[in-house]
């Protein structure tokens, strides 16, 4: 899982391939290839041969059923959330309060403790969650079960291991690398029914090739990498020194690196000082406490009657690390017999012993581990925060103002509608209106109807239903793009200071009324109300399966070459009259063009490529949709990594200049 992390967020972030469940599809087949070769190496001694799992049972087969079904959705959550060092959080806090809780279940010592511990992990837990500015709905729901089943799945499989571990000759055992063919098999079952359900495998294969083979090899080249130091890692389990080792190290180290990461990719995103702050606080504490450690003892201490009885640490270590099995039952028979008390003695006192240097070995090398990680922690938060002040300061390009321009209303919420609910649409305005931000503001409604309803009395009704100042007829062709267009053109001389754009069913309406609320100032140049990407101009695509070449569009509006864009969503924004007066206005009129005439370059060959078009939906309406952030001059390509999602509403230190283009002074900060 961890390897899907990181190297799939190098191609579906990054490279922009889109297609997660094909990707994990890919990924998979090494997994499989690995177990195999290990389980065919011949010559294997016992001690590197993979730690063997107890016979087929149904918590087994649960386990390893539960840990399938999680790699889908892990593939998904990154997708969706692609803040890959709150992921990373989330998984490593997820599972240190998972071992945690199993040693409660196993040992008696310090379960008050343990159990603040998972008191202060569910804490940490909330506070990750609560101040992450990348929070999406789909991201929480695949990120949230994908953790949830791994952990119950890798709980349910360890319980099989401290079982039966130590019952070497039990008919029909698995080996490691056999369960994890049986959950790779699952996975792959899974996985392909469905992303026959919701990708299309030809799309995913295009987008492969445009990635190119060499970056694809090079993913599985990692995946592979990352299974071999798993596998020593598993195998490790099998040395006396790993019987009282920590997770907390591994975790820590797995959560830097993988967190690290995005500092070196095209897409960043960056943690709050609240996040790390607790995150770090919370491992370095389990590690001194030792609360996910198997040591049955604290040193220092005498042990007492209940770490030596028949129930105690003598017969539970004999148990899990005999030297062999006839030893095993041999100290167990001699425990019972109290005519060799002073040989059982020797034998409790033999494994105290070794237990002890076991102890220290381990010990000593977690704290190695944890020094190191911690390094790495404090690279990230370096890197975190210098970065994050620098984002916010970069601009590619000085935006064309008409500054001479003189509004005489403050703004204008433009609606293009079809045949929404009046009501809705009516109580949505009024909402806005009431916003404290817009509340002194004059303001305009002005409605583009294009809906099927021609009688003038019926349309008079409608436009008091709704509260519109005006309300326009227009033919339903282009989309909305075509009623914010006739707009611009029309009221070109008549434009408010600013203008919200809007189509009548709103997504989202209630976080794009908080993003109003928190944003919305009057130095506003344009403001996003959905949410941004950027793309390369030549070949320009987005996680919704949208693609197209918009350079010449770029080139049109800033007069140079086009390398990458930034990109609008959903068709909901803000923008002064200074930025869309200050563009040309025959560019406005070429693209309303495009859409409305039939014959144009927009709605022929060989722009369309065999893709469905028509007037009411032309294809090049979807690729407008995306142009605002263009056609209005904002080019801060930082804002794709600062803006917070309409989720999450704010980002902890943010500015005003995350999520638009401001005209005039320097940023504020929120």
């Amino acid at each position: 899982m961890a390897s899907m992390i990181t190297t799939g967020s190098i191609l579906q972030v990054d490279r922009g391939c889109y297609h997660p469940l094909h990707l994990l599809l890919l990924q998979l087949a090494p997994i499989f290839l690995f177990t195999f070769r290990r389980s065919q190496t011949p010559g294997a001694s016992c001690k590197t041969r993979p730690p063997l799992v107890a016979a087929p049972s149904k918590t087994l087969w649960i386990s390893l059923v539960a840990l399938a079904l999680s790699l889908p959705l892990f593939a998904q959550a990154i997708v969706h959330l692609n803040h890959v060092a709150t992921l990373a959080m989330l998984m490593s806090l997820i599972l240190l309060a998972e071992n945690i809780f199993a040693q409660i279940l196993t040992s008696r010592a310090r379960r008050i403790e343990r159990i603040c511990g998972i008191i202060a992990i569910s804490f940490a837990l909330f506070v990750v969650l609560f101040d992450e500015y990348k929070l999406t709905v789909n991201g929480l729901l695949f990120g949230l079960f994908a953790l949830g089943l791994a952990a119950i799945g890798k709980t349910l499989f360890l319980s099989t291991l401290w079982t039966d571990g130590s019952q070497d000759n039990v008919p029909g055992k698995l080996s490691w690398n056999t369960a994890v063919r049986i959950m790779v098999s699952v996975a792959f079952v899974a996985t392909m029914a469905w992303a026959t359900m919701i990708e299309n495998t030809l799309s995913a294969v295009e987008s492969f090739y445009k990635i190119g083979p060499l970056h694809i090899v090079l993913n599985l080249a990692l995946v592979f990498g990352c299974l071999n130091l798993e596998s020593i890692a598993i195998r490790r389990l099998q040395q006396q020194s790993s019987i009282y080792s920590s997770v907390t190290p591994t975790l820590f180290g797995f959560a830097g690196l993988s967190s690290s990461y995005r500092f070196w990719s095209t897409r960043r995103s960056y943690s709050s000082c609240w996040q790390i702050a607790v995150f770090v606080s919370i491992f370095v504490l389990s590690f001194v406490r030792g609360w996910d450690s198997p040591a049955p003892f604290n040193m220092g201490e005498k042990a007492g009657a209940e770490d030596f009885g028949i129930d105690g640490l003598g017969h539970a270590y004999l148990r899990v690390r005999p030297t062999s099995d006839v030893e095993a039952r041999s100290a167990e028979s001699h425990l019972d017999e109290p005519e060799n008390i002073q040989q059982s003695t020797s034998i409790l006192e033999r494994s105290l012993a070794r237990g002890c240097k076991a102890w220290s070995e381990s010990t000593f090398s977690g704290a190695s581990y944890m020094a190191w990680a911690f390094g790495i922690w404090c690279i990230f938060s370096y890197l975190n925060f210098s970065l994050d002040t620098q984002a916010s300061i970069q601009s590619r390009h000085i935006p064309t103002l008409d500054l001479a321009y003189q509004p005489e209303i403050d703004l204008d919420i433009v609606l293009n509608m079809y045949d929404e609910n009046p009501t809705s649409t009516a109580s949505m305005i009024s909402e806005i209106r009431s916003l404290p931000n817009i509340a002194n503001k004059t303001t305009r409604v002005l409605i583009y109807y294009k809906g099927e309803e021609q009688d003038d009395g019926r349309l008079e009704a409608l436009k008091q239903q709704t509260g519109a100042t005006e309300l326009i007829k227009l033919p339903n062709i282009g989309r909305e793009g075509e009623a914010y267009l006739n707009h611009i053109i029309t009221r070109h001389d008549d434009l408010a200071r600013h203008t919200l754009f809007l189509q009548a069913h709103v997504h989202n309406a209630w976080e794009l009324k908080r993003r109003i609320k928190h944003y919305f100032v009057p130095r506003t140049g344009v403001l996003n109300l959905g949410f941004s990407e950027a793309c390369d101009c030549d070949d320009c695509w987005d996680r919704h399966g949208w693609h197209d070449d918009i350079s010449k569009v770029y080139q049109s509006v800033y007069s140079g070459t086009c390398s990458s864009a930034l990109l609008s969503n959903k068709g909901q924004f803000i923008v002064s009259s200074e930025r869309i007066r200050g563009l040309d206005g025959n560019i406005y009129n070429g693209l309303r063009e495009a859409l409305v005439d039939p014959t144009s370059w927009a709605h022929q060959e060989p722009y369309l490529r065999g893709r469905k078009d028509s007037m009411s939906a032309p294809r090049f309406g979807y690729t407008l949709e995306r142009m605002w952030w263009i056609l209005f001059q904002c080019s801060e390509m930082g804002i794709v990594n600062t803006c917070p999602t309409l989720l999450s509403g704010t980002r902890s230190g943010g500015e005003l200049a995350d999520c638009q283009c401001l005209d005039g002074a320097p940023a504020e900060v929120l």
